[in-house]
């Protein structure tokens, strides 16, 4: 008499062989996704300065314009001094996994783009760094080239 159907030990293979199939896939998404929220984020702040320095090549409502960075955001302004409690500032905040460190635009934490040429005042570069121990440094040469160095 032949009998139909599968045996519990087949069945269990099926179930072990998917187990395996599906964490390796959320392993790779999870680490995909990590990477992908890094460079993003990069991105963000290299266009951020593109744009406020583009503003200022504009001279927008007659001001200088600039990014202001803390360790976990950063304030794209338009003004001739930067005050966080301007409510025409655009604050982007960092995801938590990503912090920002060594700011220094001559011992500052404000980037300031001239008008018209949209030369800074001052050059300078910040980190970005991810908690996983991936970096990226962010660089603003006195003539306004920013470039980006992934460590």
């Amino acid at each position: 008499m032949k009998r139909k159907g599968f045996t519990l030990i087949e069945v269990l293979m099926v179930i072990v062989v998917l187990a395996i199939f599906l964490g390796l896939t959320a392993s790779f998404t999870r680490n995909s996704l990590t990477n992908s929220q890094f460079q993003v984020t990069v991105n963000e702040i290299k266009q951020s300065l593109l744009f406020t320095q583009n503003l200022s090549r504009q001279s927008y409502r007659d001001m200088t314009s600039g990014v202001a960075f803390e360790t976990d955001s950063f304030t794209e302004f338009t003004a001739d001094t930067y005050s966080d409690a301007d409510e025409t500032n655009y604050v982007n905040e960092l995801p938590p996994s990503i912090s920002l460190t060594n700011i220094d635009f001559n011992s500052g934490t404000e980037i300031y783009f001239t008008k018209y040429t949209g030369n800074p005042v001052d050059a300078g570069s910040i980190d970005v760094n991810h908690d996983d121990g991936r970096s990226a440094t962010i660089a603003v040469d006195a003539e306004g080239n920013i470039s980006v160095t992934f460590n």
